[in-house]
């Protein structure tokens, strides 16, 4: 049974955060995304921008892993996922019961809370199960948290995924990150390049953090040094907040923010909580007209803006299924014996949504086409 879950809990996994406002406004001069080809510039850098963005408007079609499991795994598994207080917890919550079903496996979702202490009683809960669980799943909370709960973890043999807590590669005691914080980066970069493009290399952009996280860092930066590489012209600022500033103050102080610098055209979004509440703000302001805004993670507020014209124009989807698949693949992989090469030489696909291509805003995307039979094909589990 899953524990009932606050609405809106902004809390250390808020770097996969998923509800966010929208507004049916259509920037006056800002471009909606779609083609980039239509800029047109002579600079090899944003030339190469372009090309970059306009391999990642493709919707991916393949989850990445292509090498199967030696053989079918053992049924039976019990998994534990420490779950966070937000929509996309949820709904990863929801995609692992799929696909855990398809491997004969039990889930058991334990309440992370949001605090260090709520963490760590949450470890302390999953750890004094009886049985104790074959493997955990974690994300969005560095191991300094909970380290000595993870150290009792690998003592007992229990495998633990992450993701996106931007914990150092092969820390020990966490066996896989399925969301490195080489994917924020990514993100980060790709973007820059669509900021470039987009604005005909005439980007005036604020990037909106919370960086208390640093998976959200990294993102930020990753960014700044591609919007600098590639756009000689375009300009960027950053505004910070704390998690509890989100849908509060973040608000009222980028319309402060706008108001003093009306040459800004673009609002990046760390991701796309961020946002919550902001094009309302800037409608009621009246600076709705001469700027758009992009973000990452998606949800469905996003979802609606992008398909309707309004003043978010792009996104990059987190795609829930995928990382549950994935997660569940790197443990089958794990009980099996086999190498993790298959999922460690790829990060998860990513996509860059407009609103030539978002589709219904109420289905959410979730993964490549056909994702959890990709992933079933791979566990031998079809037949």
């Amino acid at each position: 049974m899953k524990p009932r879950l606050a609405t809106l809990a902004i809390g250390l996994a808020a770097a996969t955060l998923a509800v966010s406002g929208c507004s049916k406004d259509t920037p006056d001069t800002a471009s909606s995304g779609g083609d980039s080809s239509s800029s047109e510039s002579a600079d090899p850098a944003l030339e190469e921008a372009s090309t970059a963005v306009d391999a990642a408007l493709e919707e991916p079609t393949s989850v990445g892993v292509t090498e199967p499991l030696s053989k079918k795994p053992d049924t039976g598994k019990n998994i534990t996922f420490l779950q966070c207080g937000v929509g996309i917890c949820q709904q990863i919550g929801d995609e692992l019961d799929d696909a855990a079903e398809s491997l004969g496996w039990n889930m058991t979702y334990v309440d992370q809370g949001t605090t260090p202490e709520q963490i760590v009683a949450a470890w302390d809960r999953a750890l004094s199960a009886n049985p104790k669980p074959d493997a955990i799943l974690t994300s969005g909370v560095p191991v300094v948290v909970y380290q000595r709960e993870l150290d009792e973890a690998a003592k007992a043999g229990i495998p633990v995924v992450d993701w996106a807590s931007a914990n150092p590669p092969g820390t020990p005691g966490i066996t896989f990150d399925i969301n490195p914080v080489e994917d924020n980066e990514e993100r980060g970069k790709l973007l820059a390049d669509y900021a470039a493009v987009t604005l005909d290399g005439q980007a005036k952009s604020v990037f909106v953090n919370v960086p208390d996280f640093p998976t959200l860092v990294a993102e930020q930066k990753a960014y700044e040094a591609e919007l600098a590489a590639v756009c000689s012209e375009c300009t960027n600022d950053v505004l910070e907040f704390s998690a509890t500033d989100i849908g509060t103050k973040v608000p009222s102080a980028i319309v402060s923010y706008l108001q003093q610098n009306p040459d800004v055209n673009l609002l990046v979004m760390s991701f796309d909580d961020m946002s919550l509440g902001v094009p309302e703000a800037l409608r009621a302001a009246g600076l709705d007209k001469n700027v758009q805004i992009i973000g990452q993670s998606g949800n469905e507020a996003t979802a609606e803006s992008i398909a309707n014209g309004g003043l978010q124009t792009a996104t990059i989807p987190q795609g829930v299924g995928q990382m549950a698949y994935k997660a569940l693949d790197v443990l089958a992989r794990e009980f099996n014996g086999d190498s993790l090469d298959a999922d460690s030489e790829n990060l998860l696909p990513i996509w860059i949504q407009t609103k030539e291509t978002i589709g219904d805003p109420k289905e959410l995307w979730k993964g490549p086409e056909g994702y959890a039979d990709q992933f079933a094909e791979l566990w031998k589990v079809n037949g």
